[in-house]
């Protein structure tokens, strides 16, 4: 039963959340959705080793942009097949659920493996606090990405997409960038 199957997935899924800094999902129940645990919640804070060399300014933006290429390559594949697929109205075409659940977890996966990559460099010190901000926002987006992965039907589809969408973001990789000396996603992406 493919829905019994997700429920209990979910569950699991949200069975240790519970934070202060947590934001309610659209379930109908006391579910919360907080960061992920790879981003200390309480300082935003890494476990980079203090012997670790902080990467060179000149190293950083390569380093940066081989950790976020496959991830941003995925989006803009999700983004097309929400396009491909929209109803016109915010939502998808229902028959297209379980080719959205595969998108969403691949998205939440390179999210994920994303976040541990940005936090085991030791940045410069003129992004490394705003590589942090993106970890945790990354790591709070990845949860959404996966909850849309388990969503058994458009209506809870579109709860969970409506929450994802209020999400708002802290960090801001367009500066990150800039400080790096790199150019926007459309102009450095190898997809």
């Amino acid at each position: 039963m493919k829905i019994g199957r997700n429920l209990v997935l979910l569950v699991l899924l949200l069975s240790g959340c519970t934070s202060d800094s947590s934001t309610a999902l659209p379930t109908g129940g006391n579910a919360n959705l907080e960061t992920s645990s790879v981003v200390n919640a309480d300082s935003g804070t890494t476990s980079v080793s203090e012997s670790q060399p902080t990467l060179a300014l000149s190293d950083a933006g390569s380093r940066y942009l081989s950790i976020v290429n496959g991830l941003n390559c995925m989006m803009r594949e999700s983004q097309a097949f929400e396009k491909r697929n929209s109803l016109g109205d915010g939502t998808i075409d229902p028959t297209m659920i379980s080719e959205a659940q595969v998108i969403w977890a691949k998205l939440a996966s390179l999210r994920e493996a994303a976040i541990r990559e940005f936090l085991a460099e030791k940045w410069p010190a003129e992004v490394s606090n705003e590589i942090n901000l993106l970890a945790r926002d990354w790591a709070t987006i990845a949860r959404f990405e996966v909850l849309l992965s388990l969503a058994y039907d458009v209506g809870a589809y579109n709860q969970i997409m409506a929450q994802s969408i209020a999400f708002k973001a802290s960090g801001n990789p367009g500066y990150v960038r800039a400080v790096l000396g790199i150019g926007p996603a459309t102009e450095t992406d190898q997809c």
